[in-house]
């Protein structure tokens, strides 16, 4: 009950925090080129997250052809979507061909947000202390993304009423996700867990590398080091890794 009671904290604690990022999105203009550097960023920690803790531990403990099935099916979950999305998003401007960010975008963020908690929860379920290691990570990757995707909304003219929704979202899929993780996913059969991850890490793979990355590189007409921002997202998740192990 007490190790409840505290992962019960944290969650509200972890959900507020990202609030006040997505309200901060909403008060503060920033450059582009930190725009699309934080987009980096937030992909590398991404990455780093599926390659060296989801996919390793679903590879080497779960059922080989589960496994691969749902990597796929996870991917192929969201290049569907997105591309059922782009097709709606598309727009005409006066200078021709624009494409504005998908809505693929913005669930693949909220789906990362929700697979991030749940981590963190099975972590907390584990052992608090390697949750808090575990949380910390992550929470360096959740708020530049939560900021990043409010920002990109407003630059893309959502609607004050669809941004405010999105900041309602995140707390609500953290907080959620964490008490889930803790309270139910501990207690399946670790043959589902690894499925679970293994789907989740073909839905978050795919939509950094077709999604994430490319919203970075849109409309940009000069050279930029941004790029440099996703190798210090990686390899700061590798350092925190490393580091609770």
């Amino acid at each position: 009950m007490e190790d409840f009671l505290l992962v019960f904290i944290i969650a509200i604690a972890l959900s507020a925090l990202l609030f006040l990022a997505a309200r901060a999105a909403e008060r503060f203009d920033l450059p582009r080129t930190v725009l699309d550097s934080a987009i980096q960023f937030a992909a590398g920690l991404i990455f780093g997250l599926v390659i060296l803790s989801l996919m390793p531990d679903a590879i080497y403990n779960g059922p080989s052809a589960g496994v691969l099935l749902a990597f796929f099916g996870g991917g192929t979950l969201f290049v569907l979507y997105d591309y059922v999305t782009s097709k709606q998003q598309y727009v005409q401007s006066n200078d021709q061909d624009e494409i504005r960010t998908s809505k693929g975008f913005y669930l693949g963020v909220i789906l990362d947000l929700i697979v991030d908690a749940l981590v963190i929860g099975m972590g907390m379920a584990i052992g608090i202390r390697n949750g808090l290691i575990l949380s910390i990570g992550i929470v360096l990757q959740m708020i530049p993304l939560v900021f990043v995707m409010i920002a990109k909304a407003r630059v893309q003219q959502l609607s004050l009423n669809a941004r405010r929704q999105l900041a309602l979202a995140v707390p609500i899929c953290v907080f959620a996700g964490i008490i889930l993780g803790f309270t139910l996913l501990q207690n399946q059969p670790e043959v589902v867990l690894h499925i679970l991850m293994a789907g989740a890490s073909g839905f978050l793979i795919t939509a950094v590398t077709q999604s994430m990355i490319p919203a970075a590189y849109s409309g940009r007409s000069k050279p930029s080091l941004a790029p440099f921002f996703f190798l210090i997202g990686l390899t700061l998740y590798a350092a925190l890794k490393f580091t609770g192990s």
